[in-house]
C-alpha cells in the first residue's frame, strides 16, 4: 500500500504536472472506498470466509496494479484514479482479514505477542518495499534520461523526456509491486481456516464442529461463535477420558 502511494504523487506532479493538492486529492476516493467497506470484509471474517476474502482481495490488487503499469503521459487523470481506488478496494478485503485470520490462529497468551509481531513486519515491509520500489524507479529513470546536452539545444523536448524517463522508472516499479501481488495469491491460496486447520497441523484432535481438545493433556478449547462477534472463543479446562470428556471453569471472551 505504501510504495504505490509513495510512485503515484510522483507520477502525477513530476510527470503530470498536477499540484501537491490535487495528487493528494486524485488519492482520496481509493481512501473513502476503504473506509465504507472495512466494515464488509470484517463482516466476512465473521462468517468464516475470511479466506475467500483474502484470495480476492490481493487478486484485485495485483490486477489493478498491473493496470497502472500501462499509465503514460497522456492516461486521463481519471483512469489513474480509478485503478488505485480499485486497488485500494483489494487492500481493504486483504490486509484486515488476514491480519484478523492470524489473530485467531493465536490461543489467547499469544495474541499480545502476535499483534506486536505483525504490527513490527508490517511497518518494516512498507518500509523495506518503498526503498526497492523507489531504487527501482529511479535506477531506470535515470537511465533513460535524455542527455544533458540536449537541454541546451531543445528544452522542450529535454523535459519530455525526463517525464518519459520518470513514467518508464514508475512503469518498472509498479511491475515490481505486481510481481509481489502474484506471489501473494499464491500464498493465500494456501491460507487455512483459523482454530480448527491449526489445531489439526499441532496434533490436536477435534471432537466435534466446535470443541477443540488435545488427547492426553489438559488444554484450553476454541470454539467459533460468528453470531457473537468478531473473535469470540471458549476457554477451560478439560478431564479427557478415551470415550469423552468433562469440561470445567469453562468460560467465554471476545
Amino acid at each position: 500500500m505504501v510504495d504505490v502511494e509513495f510512485i503515484l504523487p510522483l507520477y502525477l506532479q513530476n510527470a503530470r504536472g498536477l499540484s501537491a493538492t490535487n495528487s493528494g486529492l486524485a488519492l482520496l476516493p481509493g481512501a473513502a472506498l476503504m473506509f465504507f467497506l472495512a466494515p464488509i470484509s470484517g463482516s466476512l471474517v465473521a462468517k468464516n470466509k475470511g479466506r475467500q476474502a483474502v484470495l480476492f482481495g490481493i487478486t484485485v490488487m495485483t490486477i489493478s496494479t498491473l493496470g497502472l503499469t500501462f499509465i503514460g503521459l497522456t492516461t486521463p487523470i481519471w483512469v489513474v484514479v480509478a485503478l488505485y481506488a480499485l486497488r485500494n478496494v483489494g487492500l481493504t478485503f486483504a490486509m484486515m482479514p488476514a491480519g484478523t485470520m492470524g489473530m485467531h490462529s493465536l490461543t489467547p497468551e499469544l495474541i499480545s505477542h502476535g499483534s506486536a509481531g505483525n504490527n513490527v513486519v508490517r511497518q518494516v515491509g512498507a518500509a523495506i518495499g518503498t526503498a526497492v520500489l523507489v531504487s527501482v524507479l529511479q535506477s531506470v529513470s535515470m537511465n533513460d534520461a535524455p542527455k544533458t546536452a540536449l537541454l541546451h539545444t531543445d528544452k522542450a523536448a529535454y523535459a519530455h523526456g525526463i517525464h518519459q524517463a520518470l513514467v518508464s522508472g514508475s512503469h518498472a516499479a509498479l511491475i515490481v509491486a505486481t510481481a509481489i501481488g502474484a506471489v501473494g495469491i499464491v500464498c493465500a491460496l494456501f491460507l487455512k481456516k483459523p482454530g480448527y486447520a491449526s489445531a489439526r497441523k499441532s496434533g490436536i484432535g477435534i471432537l466435534n464442529r466446535s470443541t477443540v481438545m488435545t488427547s492426553n493433556t489438559q488444554r484450553a478449547g476454541f470454539r467459533w461463535f460468528p453470531k457473537r462477534g468478531l473473535g469470540c472463543y471458549d476457554y477451560g479446562l478439560w478431564n479427557l477420558q478415551k470415550k469423552g470428556s468433562t469440561s470445567t471453569q469453562v468460560h467465554t471472551a471476545c
